[in-house]
């Protein structure tokens, strides 16, 4: 005889999964791991190694650094957790909603004596109103349907079906929120990249995690950075960065973005998330001194001038602090038409220095211009949608939930008395007090 090999281990296990009890201590070790990750400084985020080494012994840093709990939200357990939770809250669901479906035609399909075993509450009274009186009387109990069963005809009101799903409603919107987290952190991508103003552009970012670089597909500019000041201070008020958009060698999109003000393409959000000032552009002057004509420029080390049509050039060389204790200085590489070359030093505290030299061209250092780079944050989050959706749904969800009860009242008249019982989802007190309003006013022959 060949024995058949049990399920029973398999029904176990569903029985588990399905358990309400084993998703709420799910969502509280999600939650509980989650708690590290927000006070334990996590790697991703570019925690110095000593940072870690001051707070935690040798042997305590080995064990945490195993369980992954310097990067716990990109651990496969904590994956886990989500997978399994989403998992558990589905089954939890399934089967709520199979146990209100079978209430549901249970209750549909119930013969009288079976609806008061359901009830509330049930009484018997003397009626001194006719049909369209009761009908009345219950009306708030929902739609009125004449129904029989061995014993004839009774009246059946049923109203608020719908708000019983309300809390699988709610458990949809859970699922799609913890799946869109789940599909963000399997597939998402977050780094960074840093621009210099004038120009700058890079068609990578620097990954949080990871710290490998991600090709974007399309290149980011910055064409100019503007800082803000409060009055009187170094504090910044406010900070814009004008981007562009390099698709295919050609540009396709242009914003200025600021905090909480980003820029969208390609899937990716673009956010303005720091500056830093990255050194100084020298502004100086030069005058021909044979026609009076002067020109202005804004140099940075290495950068190769014109000066007009005249044939002469420059190329700003070299700075320095303090030259010869002389002050800030700044060395010059002028050309003459002819292709010689003069060495050329220019002092900020001596503007007309030059003019012992005796050149067409007479150059003064009149200041310098700071220059900065913009922090941007770039990021992909493949499950933003379900998440949003989620949020809606949830909306949703506790309308239906809270807006109104599932509630039915059923009525059987024989002769001069009747028999009357009613069930309600919740708000209970509530609807007792209007079922017995309902009774006082058919017992009375009133229309309620």
């Amino acid at each position: 005889m060949v024995k058949r090999r049990s399920n029973g281990g398999f029904t176990a296990v569903i029985d588990l999964l399905a358990s309400n009890r084993f998703a709420i201590y799910l969502l509280i070790a999600i939650a509980a791991a989650s708690l590290m990750g927000v006070v334990i400084p996590q790697r991703y985020i570019s925690i110095p190694e000593p940072v870690y080494q001051e707070k935690y012994t040798t042997g305590l840093l080995g064990v945490l650094g195993a369980l992954g709990i310097f990067n716990i939200f990109y651990t496969i357990w904590y994956r886990a957790l989500i997978a399994l939770f989403l998992v558990s809250l589905a089954l939890c669901s399934y089967r709520g909603l199979v146990r209100l479906f079978r209430l549901r035609r249970e209750v549909q399909g119930a013969g009288f004596e079976r609806l008061r075993e359901l009830g509330r509450a049930s009484q018997k009274l003397s009626v001194s109103a006719d049909e369209k009186q009761i009908l009345a009387a219950f009306r708030d109990f929902g739609r009125m349907r004449r129904r029989a069963d061995d014993r004839g005809e009774f009246l059946f009101f049923e109203g608020g079906t719908w708000s019983r799903f309300g809390p699988y409603v709610i458990h949809a919107a859970v699922l799609l929120v913890a799946l869109g987290g789940l599909v963000g952190n399997l597939f998402g991508v977050d780094g960074s990249v840093n621009l210099a103003e004038g120009g700058d552009s890079s068609d990578k970012i620097w990954l949080t995690r990871g710290g490998t670089e991600y090709d974007l597909g399309f290149a980011i500019r910055c064409l100019d950075f503007e800082i803000e000041y409060y009055e009187g201070t170094k504090q910044p008020k406010d900070y814009k960065s004008h981007l562009q958009i390099v698709d295919d060698g050609r540009a396709v999109r242009e914003k200025v973005i600021e905090v909480n003000d980003p820029l969208k393409y390609g899937g990716f959000t673009i956010y303005q998330s720091s500056y830093g000032l990255l050194g100084y552009r020298a502004k100086i002057r030069a005058e021909d001194s044979q026609t009076g004509r002067t020109y202005e420029f804004t140099a940075s080390l290495g950068d190769r001038f014109k000066l007009g049509d005249t044939g002469y050039s420059f190329t700003f060389v070299n700075a320095q602090e303090n030259y010869q204790n002389a002050g800030p200085a700044l060395n010059l590489e002028v050309e003459a038409p002819d292709g010689t070359k003069q060495s050329v030093w220019i002092f900020k505290e001596s503007p007309e220095f030059d003019r012992l030299r005796g050149g067409r061209f007479v150059f003064s250092y009149v200041g310098e211009d700071e220059v900065y780079y913009t922090g941007l944050s770039v990021a992909r989050n493949p499950g933003l949608p379900l998440v949003w959706a989620g949020c809606l749904v949830l909306f949703v969800g506790l309308i239906v939930s809270f807006a109104a009860a599932h509630r039915w009242a059923a009525v059987r008249v024989e002769g001069n008395r009747a028999i009357v019982v009613y069930n309600a989802s919740k708000y209970r007190d509530a609807w007792q007090k209007r079922f017995d309003e309902a009774v006082e006013a058919i017992s009375k022959g009133k229309s309620g």
